[in-house]
């Protein structure tokens, strides 16, 4: 906004030179524990998949378009596709996206010829699932890392080979 002319500014109105901030110095992780290659990644019983903003792929999920059969629990369903494409998100270090999802799909065989052929796999595999954190883990552990970072394509083609992947 302008000076009106009819008001004085005083000295300390008028504008006044400030210190410039310099260029920050480049950050490096140097903390113990800090995670800088997919290596270093902890496994084992116990320690699950973290990664970052996991929690967004219930966004993606909710999202996404694929039948579930009426006799299906629709939670255990989202938290079971939930948790294999958090799995694989946080394989590459990195958030949730569409394609770690249509993996999850493809893996729960939403996708592909044989969708209907996978209902009673799924429905076991998935039973409960949302309630018991070992089964859960299991259920992401029985996944082999290989196959989480395959696209969804490569997945299907194996699955239509007749390969699965959900522990029965």
């Amino acid at each position: 906004m302008g000076q009106q002319p009819n008001i004085e500014l005083g000295l300390s109105d008028l504008p006044r030179p400030t210190a410039k901030v310099g260029v920050s110095r480049r950050w490096t992780p140097t903390r113990p524990g800090d995670i800088t290659a997919p290596e270093q990644m902890p496994t084992g019983p116990g320690f699950g998949r973290p990664g970052p903003d996991t929690g967004f792929v219930l966004k993606l999920i909710d999202n996404a378009e694929f039948p579930i059969a009426d006799d299906e629990n629709h939670h255990n369903v989202e938290y079971a596709l939930a948790l294999i494409a958090g799995a694989r998100a946080s394989r590459y270090m990195r958030g949730p996206m569409v394609e770690d999802v249509e993996v999850a799909l493809t893996i729960a065989g939403y996708r592909g010829n044989d969708a209907g052929a996978m209902v009673e796999t799924r429905k076991a595999a998935f039973a409960n699932i949302s309630h018991d954190n070992a089964r859960a883990r299991a259920l992401v552990d029985a996944i082999p890392e290989s196959v989480l970072l395959e696209v969804p394509a490569q997945i299907a083609a194996r699955m239509q080979a007749g390969e699965r992947f959900l522990p029965v």
